[in-house]
């Protein structure tokens, strides 16, 4: 088995624990916030087993990622795509020298080619405050918005995005996670908040926030996950990396 196969079966255990600790902490603190946080359990799992079977299948995550996007796989309709066609403002946390930053990127959603699926890229800063581009994939599946993050340029890892709500009231804010690689080259199962109109301020570059808007953002997002149990696991950082890298991660 090379390195990168035994890696992937570490990781994808690893958020598959992740995914299985998230869903029965969301069932034992039962009220309506945290069920929906024992949804994300379930997806964030489907992820690690999707990792996992890769290796066994002998596919690349890519190929997994193409899978997972597959319309009959997806299980959405046209319609219920067509919802989150054109603008929408993204805002997600990232970690940089042990300290959480909040990133903004300014997003379009197209219709893909496959049916049921959407496509859009973003522009969002790296740890050098660069701007950095990505390609989105994104479609419903278990009334779920799921939106796969792909580097245009460099050997990033993915990143993929779990939006609570695929049904969200284009006046309201929705919530999820991501799980992605962090600047400080960990792991990480972080905040993101979604919406229509923009939340708050950017900078005068239109992409920077300032520590009173980050402050804002995380207040909202912990307003909508209401139990610290659960906010603690969902932030955590869980594999280290073991070595460092020029990756531009978000």
């Amino acid at each position: 088995m090379t390195k990168n196969n035994t890696l992937r079966l570490v990781i994808g255990g690893l958020i598959i624990l992740l995914g299985l600790a998230i869903l029965i902490c969301g069932v034992m603190y039962g009220d309506s916030g945290n069920s929906v946080l024992a949804s994300f359990g379930g997806t964030v799992s489907g992820v690690g087993i999707a990792l996992m079977a890769s290796n066994f299948l002998g596919t690349d995550l890519e190929d997994r990622i193409q899978w997972f996007f597959e319309e009959e796989n997806l299980g959405s309709k046209i319609s219920d795509t067509e919802y989150f066609l054109g603008p929408w403002c993204l805002y997600h946390a990232s970690s940089k020298h042990g300290r959480k930053e909040w990133l903004y990127g300014a997003i379009d959603f197209q219709a893909d080619k496959k049916p049921g699926t959407l496509k859009s890229k973003v522009s969002l800063l790296d740890q050098e405050n660069k701007k950095a581009s990505y390609k989105l994939k994104a479609g419903i599946r278990s009334n779920k918005f799921i939106v796969s993050f792909e580097p245009e340029k460099g050997s990033e890892p993915h990143c993929v995005m779990v939006i609570e709500d695929a049904n969200i009231d284009q006046n309201k804010v929705a919530y999820g996670v991501q799980i992605h690689q962090t600047w400080d080259l960990h792991t990480a199962i972080s905040p993101v908040l979604i919406s229509k109109a923009p939340i708050v301020e950017t900078e005068n570059d239109g992409i920077s926030l300032s520590e009173k808007a980050q402050n804002e953002l995380e207040r909202i997002w912990r307003d909508k996950v209401e139990s610290p149990k659960i906010l603690n696991l969902i932030e955590a950082e869980f594999i280290p990396s073991s070595s460092p890298s020029d990756n531009h991660n978000v």
